[in-house]
């Protein structure tokens, strides 16, 4: 399943299906400090209504950033453990196993954690296309090993792509006063 982002930044977006209907709503307002996240998980039925809060991350510099999922709160650093630099997140989902998102450089990608490298999503940037390809707007494709867990993969995935383009930019800030 592929779901669409409008926008390229995830953490203000709406998510839609192939179909088009809107699945999920991914809401930060802007603060300076201590941002919140909201995933918002659509009904299906397109309501207002039908709308539920699913995730909520309360990012925070100077103190432990906050993640509840189907409002069971944790510390985003216990439940998403990093490795490698922050280029890798493990955590362990409903059903028992071991997940590791793997970001990097390059897009996100979620694989199992077993040693198999099993690909259960990969995120796909905005393209614009060139020499007749036809450009996209950013993606999440996940594959059907992952469907039973697709609200964990989306709120994770919001997550370590905020911590990716945070390296990033501090990475570029770094390069630029050198």
């Amino acid at each position: 399943m592929d779901i669409f982002f409008s926008k390229s930044n995830p953490l203000n977006a709406i998510l839609r299906d192939d179909d088009k209907r809107t699945i999920y709503r991914i809401d930060t307002p802007f603060a300076l400090f201590n941002k919140v996240t909201t995933v918002t998980r659509s009904g299906g039925r397109g309501r207002v209504g039908d709308c539920q809060v699913m995730a909520r991350i309360e990012w925070h510099r100077f103190s432990k950033t906050r993640f509840e999922f189907d409002g069971h709160p944790m510390v985003a650093k216990v439940f998403l453990k990093r490795r490698k630099g922050g280029r890798e997140h493990i955590f362990q989902g409903a059903d028992g196993r071991s997940y590791k998102w793997k970001s990097g450089s390059h897009a996100p990608s979620l694989r199992l954690n077993d040693g198999s490298k099993t690909i259960i999503a990969e995120y796909h940037g905005r393209s614009l296309g060139f020499f007749g390809f036809r450009g996209h707007k950013p993606y999440l494709r996940i594959h059907p090993q992952g469907m039973h867990m697709r609200d964990m993969i989306v709120a994770t995935f919001i997550f370590v792509e905020k911590k990716r383009t945070d390296r990033k930019q501090s990475a570029a800030a770094v390069a630029a006063a050198a």
